[in-house]
């Protein structure tokens, strides 16, 4: 019996594993022939369809880590670094996958969770995310939670004024965003929003030695470590702390520069 993540899985990627599995049969019909020419009909074609086996097994078991597994890391990675409590008031600028959303929300008691939904078709075009996000919001609407605020905005236009946040959350949004202005004007907005002191935490993918296995040539290629912190710094945000969550996330913390900030949200509704 599959899982329900199992089955997103499978409806968010089915084009990339339809072409693994017809590349692995070329693959292997060409071994076949070249070993025929060459009659060495002994370890050749045996010893190519083991190397492809390998690559695409770990090449699917590492796609389907990242799609299963990695949230549940990042909002405990998040939690952490911003030493969030169960009382506490935070914004989590999100594009609509609500996972994440859920993840934060369970942890809270009496604290409140405002969401800021940015997703646009245009600027998040990722195919396999949306039909991953699509899957998702049809196999588990999210249900009114008194903990979590919803709201839809722009990357351009937070609906909150200047410097009236003092924890802002994101997870991956920038890494869906391929076009560097859509991503300068997300960063412009967040440090418009923060209040001196105010702490921006996010995680990102990073390019990692097998990135073509996990994203496919054709995908928007990850960004490194350094070129994530090295983006956003110009933006009047200060670079507080880094940390790995597995082989192709980091978590960042970013300040922006002014006196420390108490926990909580001041603005009013």
């Amino acid at each position: 019996m599959l899982t329900a993540e199992t089955r997103s899985y499978l409806s968010a990627t089915h084009p990339w594993l339809i072409a693994t599995a017809v590349s692995v049969v070329i693959f292997v019909i060409v071994a076949i022939i070249v070993a025929f020419l060459w009659e060495v009909w002994s370890l050749l074609p045996l010893a190519l369809l083991l190397l492809g086996t390998i690559f695409v097994f770990v090449q699917a078991h590492a796609r389907y880590a990242n799609f299963t597994q990695a949230t549940p890391q990042i909002v405990q990675n998040l939690w952490e670094m911003a030493d969030l409590s169960a009382d506490d008031h935070f914004m989590l600028i999100d594009i609509g996958s609500m996972a994440t959303v859920r993840g934060f929300a369970r942890r809270l008691r009496y604290g409140q969770l405002h969401v800021i939904n940015v997703y646009n078709p245009q600027i998040v075009p990722n195919p396999v995310f949306l039909r991953a996000r699509q899957r998702m919001a049809d196999q588990t609407p999210f249900q009114p939670d008194p903990r979590v605020t919803l709201f839809d905005a722009r990357i351009d236009l937070l609906p909150f004024p200047d410097a009236t946040v003092d924890t802002i959350l994101t997870n991956q949004v920038l890494s869906e965003m391929p076009a560097a202005p859509d991503r300068a004007t997300l960063i412009t907005e967040i440090h418009r929003v923060l209040r001196p002191g105010g702490r921006w935490l996010s995680s990102e993918r990073i390019a990692p030695a097998t990135d073509v296995l996990l994203f496919g040539i054709g995908r928007h290629a990850p960004e490194s470590a350094d070129r994530w912190a090295a983006q956003i710094q110009p933006y009047g945000l200060q670079l507080r702390q880094q940390a790995q969550i597995n082989p192709v996330l980091i978590s960042i913390s970013m300040q922006k520069p002014g006196e420390d900030a108490p926990r909580q949200l001041r603005f009013s509704f």
